[in-house]
């Protein structure tokens, strides 16, 4: 996989300005095998891109359940 400069720019503004997350060794295994697999998913050229990124980054976060949902009866 190759990255542009711009492309790089991108990844450091998303996960460290917007998101305020702490630098991580883990970060660059975790969005090249995102962008593998979301690749390989949709059947297209392996390629790093903005949305591909963004999407890895977002898939970082656990949202936090409404409790109503654990509680609701069936």
């Amino acid at each position: 996989l190759t990255i542009s400069e711009d492309l790089l720019d991108e990844i450091l503004f998303m996960f460290y300005t917007r998101y305020q997350l702490e630098l991580a060794a883990f970060h660059p295994k975790f969005i090249v095998e995102h962008a593998l697999a979301a690749c390989k998913y949709q059947d297209s050229p392996i390629r790093l891109s903005s949305e591909i990124i963004e999407n890895a980054i977002r898939n970082l976060f656990v949202a936090e359940l409404d409790q109503s949902v654990l509680t609701r009866e069936v």
